[in-house]
């Protein structure tokens, strides 16, 4: 089992991925990761999982009073790192240029690097949209924090893996815009977004408050569709899959 460098075991002293472990050549690693950009990820023998949460973040945030009507269209939850396909971060950055015309006053555009642990979450469940780069890991750990606060994820990603995909179906509770798609369309991110009507949106809230338990490792532990649970469903998968 790897945190979040797949079968490579770690990253590099640029905190690239290095080559897989020559060890796990043929095993199944079990992490965050995946990127199936290079080897560290394998396709059809590795499982990703969801990353740990910060559980005292996610309390305080359920605290707060959750509201049908939101007072922001989007939230960009771009953190503006190195470690972002530039492609991806070249995306986030015509995104934020761009704004919304229609709605000026309705769209969120701050790194999370400017805005307290507070800001953050109030702009979460204020938001009914937020926009999320997967990143190098292909996977973004902000999604838990959107299912956690009733913001619809819209995550941008071109080719991986995410957490438990053989049993979780993502487009019930997460839009996924392909990264190269994107940039040969220049899409209107505002005009897709107004495009999706309340009972749509609210369709896809709900069922993202159902697939928290798929990403939350707090007791109890055995509950139906928890993390435990997939995870052992795609091991048992992978070793038929493997002829075990």
């Amino acid at each position: 089992m790897s945190h979040e460098h797949g079968g490579c075991g770690k990253s590099d002293e640029n905190g690239e991925h290095s080559q897989r472990h020559p060890v796990l050549k043929d095993q199944i690693a079990i992490s965050t990761l995946g990127n199936v950009d290079g080897n560290c990820y394998q396709p059809q023998l590795d499982v990703v999982v969801p990353p740990f949460m910060d559980y005292g973040a996610v309390k305080w945030a359920e605290k707060l009073p959750a509201s049908e009507h939101r007072e922001y269209l989007l939230v960009n939850l771009s953190t503006q790192s190195s470690r972002h396909v530039d492609k991806v971060e070249n995306l986030m950055n015509r995104f934020a240029q761009q704004g919304c015309p229609e709605n000026p006053d309705k769209c969120v555009f701050k790194p999370i690097g400017d805005l307290s642990s507070e800001e953050y979450l109030y702009y979460l469940r204020k938001s009914r949209f937020c926009l999320m780069p997967a990143g190098r890991n292909g996977f973004s750990y902000r999604i838990w924090a959107a299912l956690f606060t009733g913001c619809i994820p819209v995550l941008l990603m071109e080719d991986g893996q995410l957490p438990f995909q053989d049993f979780l179906d993502y487009r019930k509770f997460v839009i996924t815009l392909n990264t190269r798609g994107v940039l040969i369309e220049n899409i209107d991110l505002e005009a897709l977004l107004t495009s999706i009507d309340l009972s749509s949106a609210k369709a896809l809230q709900v069922n993202g408050g159902r697939a928290r338990r798929s990403f939350d490792y707090r007791a109890p532990f055995a509950r139906a569709m928890g993390p435990y649970g997939l995870l052992l469903e795609t091991l048992k998968k992978r070793k038929q899959q493997l002829g075990f």
